[in-house]
């Protein structure tokens, strides 16, 4: 008997752009066909992308967040905070882990350096700078009426102490290096494997080109810290532990970047 036709649509939202195909249904790969059309417009930029955006109410919980970080108020927060708030971790554990961060920050101002991010309209990742380090703050409000915030995330970042970035600068350079080889005079722990450091350094070389560190992203600056990587391509992050006392690298980790999460998702 006759076979018929099929379809398929495919659509991409942050463009408004969308390929629908028609064919035969047992022999006509329609699936595949209309995909790869519409990743080829994409990528071509035939269409203006619209950029996620946060509502108002997320703009104004931003401003609550960061007043929370510069002095905690229980008011302020019973009002601002969903049901499921304080379920998920107990105001006085929330509270006085704010405080301890507030603390070792010092006073704090927008990092201009950094753009917001919005992953979806009721979402907003942005940073702020303090005199010892860094803070992400991150806020997701519930999708009712009169929005809550049902997620707060204040996350620090301390600024490297000058030792651990100096091992860090001298261990990214290896990736340079014709033959890299770990420093002499750069003392490291018996549980790290320096060999597969070089080679790591030696492989992201040849993937990124040329590193530098960049922004500190993670870490404590003490024990730990996470750099993003400027690069010739792609993006990287390099983590870098040492022991405080001795001095001594304990774990080195080149790795490419994760993506954030897509804006203009499909």
């Amino acid at each position: 008997g006759y076979p018929g036709f099929g379809s398929h649509m495919a659509w991409h939202p942050a463009t408004g752009l969308g390929v629908i195909g028609l064919g035969n249904v047992r022999y006509a790969p329609v699936r595949p066909v209309v995909a790869e059309m519409l990743a080829m417009l994409v990528r071509e930029d035939v269409a203006p992308r619209r950029r996620v955006a946060p509502t108002p109410a997320v703009e104004r919980f931003r401003g609550i967040a960061e007043g929370l970080l510069a002095g905690w108020d229980d008011a302020a927060a019973d009002a601002a905070f969903a049901m499921n708030m304080d379920l998920d971790e107990p105001r006085d554990l929330r509270r006085a882990a704010v405080e301890r961060v507030a603390a070792d920050l010092g006073p704090v101002r927008p990092d201009d350096g950094v753009p917001a991010f919005s992953a979806s309209p009721a979402h907003l990742r942005w940073w702020l700078r303090g005199e010892r380090g860094r803070v992400q703050l991150e806020i997701l409000v519930t999708p009712e009426p009169e929005p809550r915030i049902q997620t707060l995330r204040i996350t620090p970042v301390g600024e490297p102490d000058p030792v651990l970035r100096g091992a860090a600068q001298r261990i990214l350079s290896l990736g340079g290096d014709v033959v890299p080889a770990w420093p002499s005079d750069l003392p490291v722990a018996v549980v790290l494997d320096t060999g597969a450091v070089e080679r790591a350094l030696r492989a992201g070389s040849a993937v990124f080109g040329t590193m530098a560190l960049g922004l500190v992203i993670a870490g404590d600056g003490r024990t730990t810290s996470t750099w993003q990587l400027a690069t010739e391509r792609g993006r990287a992050t390099l983590r870098v532990d040492m022991d405080a006392q001795s001095g001594e690298v304990t774990a080195v980790e080149l790795l490419a970047a994760a993506r954030e999460p897509v804006p203009d998702a499909w």
